[in-house]
């Protein structure tokens, strides 16, 4: 029997382990590279990540502001509103006809007296395509025009004195009126029936936007997009120079008073009349204006009828806002002067941006403020 050479056995292991160590250490030598120089043996495709975005995008509500409300001050985001001319409502204000719908929408509200003691509205708009659907809409006085003028507005009623009129045909005054464009109104059915035929009447920015058209009125505004007030330049609200003035009371008449109470979370007062709040049919809610001006001038009657004359000359008044009351002089003139209110100290006053209420009444009443 041929046997095995044994002396070949260790240097046959020894091959043997030398082919293993290199068979275990060339790939580690490989994964050590790998990760030092970071190039991995095989590219596999990949995705590149879009780059962090490092700017910011500017604020949307700057991008959105077209300017500012020219009778109240506050910012539009429709170029339209700063240029359209304003339009003034008037509006029914005895108890029979209240609560009314669509006021509290106004930039501003005036107030007067009229004969038997009540009084009459005038709601502003800056822009008619704001006009929700307001009423009731009521007959129109001369003073009213020449408050309407102040801003160049639209004069929109429903029937009219006589000294109204006259003054519409000698002025070539701009309305909406029963007589030259009915279609812009229409009776309220539930009002009819619950307030009286006289209280019912109602209309739309839609329905007064298509007058104007039809009408041929000049639909811009005369004041080249100027404001016609002065107001604070931000929207935080500035006290007035005065003492407080937390509860107001304006008496027009014995039938009609006006009250005023603070409201210190909204910063507004919330308007009251026949010892309620003055509701917004349309909200359910209180008028509220963040700026409320109580001016007093001589009144008389108009050629001696029951009519009321205001001398719109010039006067005096009070400034209500943040909580406070200044003292304050005013002129406004002929039809389109614009109002000019100053302080004591002979400085334009500048108001709070935000809704306005002018309240005009006699020099012979007195306003309580505490």
């Amino acid at each position: 029997m041929k046997q095995n050479n044994p002396s070949l056995t260790p240097w046959l292991r020894f091959i043997l382990l030398v082919l293993l160590a290199a068979i275990l250490v060339l790939p580690l030598a490989a994964c050590k590279k790998e990760k030092e120089t970071g190039a991995p043996a095989t590219i596999e495709p990949t995705t590149t990540a879009a780059p962090a975005e490092t700017t910011a995008a500017p604020a949307q509500s700057e991008k959105e502001i077209a300017g500012y409300n020219p009778i109240n001050g506050l910012p539009v985001t429709d170029p339209a509103a700063v240029n359209a001319r304003p339009i003034g409502i008037m509006i029914n204000n005895i108890k029979t006809a209240t609560p009314q719908a669509g006021i509290s929408s106004a930039d501003l509200l005036y107030e007067l007296e009229v004969e038997g003691d009540i009084t009459r509205l005038m709601a502003v708009f800056a822009n008619p395509a704001d006009v929700p659907e307001i009423g009731s809409i009521r007959s129109l006085r001369h003073d009213f025009i020449d408050l309407a003028g102040a801003f160049g507005a639209i004069v929109v009623h429903f029937g009219g004195s006589y000294a109204a009129y006259d003054q519409v045909m000698i002025q070539n005054t701009d309305h909406i009126d029963s007589t030259n464009a009915d279609y812009a109104y229409w009776r309220d059915a539930a009002w009819r029936s619950s307030r009286g035929y006289e209280h019912s009447v109602k209309t739309t920015g839609a329905n007064l936007l298509k007058a104007i058209d039809k009408l041929g009125i000049p639909d811009q505004n005369t004041n080249g997009n100027r404001a016609w007030f002065y107001f604070q330049p931000t929207a935080d609200i500035v006290p007035a120079n005065g003492s407080s003035a937390v509860k107001v009371t304006a008496p027009f008449s014995n039938y009609a008073v006006a009250t005023f109470t603070y409201n210190p979370t909204t910063k507004t007062y919330i308007k009251g009349q026949f010892n309620a709040d003055h509701i917004d049919e349309s909200t359910g809610k209180a008028l509220e204006f963040t700026n409320v001006l109580l001016l007093q001038t001589t009144v008389t009657q108009f050629n001696g009828d029951i009519l009321k004359e205001y001398d719109l000359s010039s006067g005096s008044g009070y400034y209500l806002t943040g909580g406070t009351y200044e003292k304050i002089s005013w002129k406004k003139g002929s039809t389109l002067q614009p109002w000019v209110f100053t302080r004591a100290d002979g400085s334009e006053l500048t108001l709070n941006r935000g809704k306005i209420y002018i309240g005009i009444l006699r020099d012979t009443k007195t306003i309580t403020i505490r």
